[in-house]
């Protein structure tokens, strides 16, 4: 089983959070907990992280999809209330600037298992988590635009097996470009599709009319469990 917090959102799904700019998930497995992604503010992620009752110093590894302030910008105070977390970054500039910590960052190239079951995959500079949870695949992206498919792609190369479930953001905002990324999620297996942070209402009214209610629009305060 895999369950799956969003922690950080510029959509609000309970009232008691703080929604704002930016994207962070808390995703637990029987053996792991994983944050995906930072949000742009530590004292916000951190209050809703406390509300929604997640300890960040359970967090055994932190991964950053990309280094923009938004999905990055709270990293480094989580660095310093968790001491033991690994982290793994995209790109060695980004490592460059963790020199303090340089002992628990990594930088995966291309694509690595850093737990049974659970791998990274890098392209061009940006990174997605994959989760192989009783036979399903779950993988979660930062945004859903042309790398998230390369990922997909890669994914599938190497496990042989399809994406059934997905995480990102959807920054198209064009029906046509929309339309362009959704038969290529169909091609890989994709049953279940959850939207979050960037997310417009026209990317979310064509992913529901193709997904019906394997759609998930998820916002801060959202609990979904595959």
């Amino acid at each position: 089983m895999l369950e799956l917090a969003v922690v950080y959102d510029n959509d609000q799904e309970r009232d008691d959070l703080t929604p704002s700019w930016g994207f962070s998930s808390f995703i637990k497995t029987p053996e792991r907990s994983i944050l995906f992604d930072t949000g742009a503010d530590s004292a916000i992620l951190l209050d809703n992280m406390d509300k929604m009752g997640l300890d960040p110093k359970e967090i055994q590894a932190i991964i950053i999809s990309h280094t923009h302030s938004d999905h990055a910008g709270g990293l480094r105070e989580l660095l310093r209330i968790n001491s033991s977390a690994s982290v793994y970054v995209p790109n060695l500039g980004f490592k460059r600037k963790l020199e303090n910590n340089k002992n628990r960052v990594f930088q995966i190239k291309d694509y690595k298992e850093i737990y049974p079951g659970i791998s990274i995959i890098n392209h061009n500079n940006t990174q997605a988590l994959v989760f192989d949870v009783e036979n399903d695949m779950f993988m979660a992206v930062s945004r859903i635009p042309t790398k998230a498919i390369e990922m997909m792609k890669k994914a599938k190369e190497l496990t042989g097996k399809d994406i059934h479930f997905l995480l990102g953001g959807f920054c198209l905002h064009d029906p046509s470009e929309i339309e362009r990324i959704i038969n290529p999620l169909e091609k890989f297996g994709v049953r279940k599709i959850v939207i979050c942070h960037c997310c417009g209402e026209m990317d979310e009214k064509i992913l529901k009319e193709k997904f019906g209610e394997n759609c998930i629009k998820a916002g801060v305060g959202s609990v979904i469990k595959f």
